[in-house]
């Protein structure tokens, strides 16, 4: 008697982890929705990894890896470009501080979630200050077979529905802050051409009732609308202190979910329509996926996968991820101003003397 039970409790294991190719993004009723009508959780900096193997690194802010992320839910991934050794890397300011692999490697993780995920859109913003050539970026996403996934504007200004981009195969949408050429390279999308975002650099969620373009300069919202452009969020907070470090003290207000939405819909009466791009820290925290349902209209998300606890640094209990100040808080403020330091930038004395003494300890990460 018990092998029909046995069965029956392995064919529902099996009913539940099965793909549903008729959802788009979590849900079917997304799939006959344009690209541009539909709002996308993005993982800022989405390599720069704060956990046990990165030793909790201070100046990464993502506790999961791109697949965890995407399989939770994140359609949206930025990522930091440095060259080293000629070679494109991830990077977080410097590949001194925080060192996240190459980018070959964090495009073949993408590749394999595809593969099992085949009706999914997802959004990759390159951050290319370094300005890494169009011709090396596309020998990146051919290295891990993601070259022909790439979607290219037909010219019309129109976006095709999240179906018709997964049947067409164009799967994935990149943007480029610099070093673009679209003569030469159509499907690496000059970044600010296409969108318009709210202010990076906040330090209070009074921040975020900011509505107003930042990037890029110059435009108001009534005008970035009308461009087309598509409105992009940027919800993560940074701490006040010497170095420029993610606020997470203070991650569970800022993903909260109602707090986001609140702030979400402020800037949609703004803009006319909702964000296409909300971009945060920590994503799993809040959590933020809450928000973008809401904003969405999904009600009951499939083909998603609820992430981990975040990881907590030793074992006493301490704050989720933030920096061990009982052994040596510190030493990483210190890495930090050494790494400004061998960026060229100006580091006062006065800073060097507060961290070497300990007083950096009282300073919130």
């Amino acid at each position: 008697m018990k092998l029909p039970i046995l069965l029956s409790a392995l064919t529902a294991a099996t009913l539940v982890s099965a793909y549903d190719a008729s959802a788009c993004n979590n849900s079917p009723s997304l799939c006959d929705k344009p690209y541009d009508d539909v709002t996308y959780l993005g993982a800022h900096n989405s390599p720069s990894l704060r956990n046990a193997q990165t030793d909790f690194n201070i100046g990464g802010v993502q506790y999961f890896n791109v697949t965890v992320q995407l399989s939770a839910g994140v359609r949206l991934v930025t990522a930091q470009l440095q060259l080293k050794d000629g070679k494109p890397r991830l990077c977080h300011g410097s590949c001194s501080f925080i060192d996240s692999g190459t980018l070959d490697d964090y495009f073949k993780e993408i590749r394999a979630w595809l593969d099992k995920n085949p009706s999914e859109v997802i959004t990759i913003t390159l951050i290319n200050e370094p300005r890494v050539s169009p011709t090396d970026l596309t020998a990146s996403f051919a290295s891990a077979n993601l070259a022909s996934e790439l979607y290219t504007p037909t010219g019309t200004g129109e976006w095709p529905t999240l179906r018709e981009l997964i049947d067409a195969k164009t799967r994935l949408i990149v943007y480029l802050t610099d070093g673009h050429n679209t003569a030469t390279h159509p499907s690496l999308l000059p970044q600010f051409d296409y969108t318009f975002e709210t202010a990076y650099e906040n330090y209070s969620e009074l921040d975020f009732t900011k509505c107003a373009p930042d990037r890029p300069a110059g435009l108001s919202a009534a005008d970035a609308v009308a461009s087309g452009r598509l409105p992009w969020a940027n919800r993560y907070l940074y701490s006040e202190g010497l170095v420029q470090l993610p606020n997470v003290g203070r991650i569970n207000e800022t993903n909260n979910p109602d707090n986001l939405y609140a702030s979400l819909t402020q800037c949609a009466d703004a803009w006319g329509g909702i964000p296409s791009y909300v971009l945060v820290d920590f994503f799993n925290e809040g959590p933020a996926i809450g928000a973008i349902d809401r904003l969405n209209g999904v009600t009951k998300a499939v083909n998603r996968v609820e992430p981990p606890k975040s990881p907590k640094r030793g074992e006493d209990g301490g704050e989720v991820g933030d920096v061990d100040v009982t052994n040596g808080g510190s030493v990483g403020e210190r890495k930090a101003l050494a790494v400004k330091a061998l960026m060229g930038e100006d580091v006062p004395v006065a800073d060097w003397i507060l961290v070497a003494g300990g007083w950096g300890k009282m300073i919130k990460l």
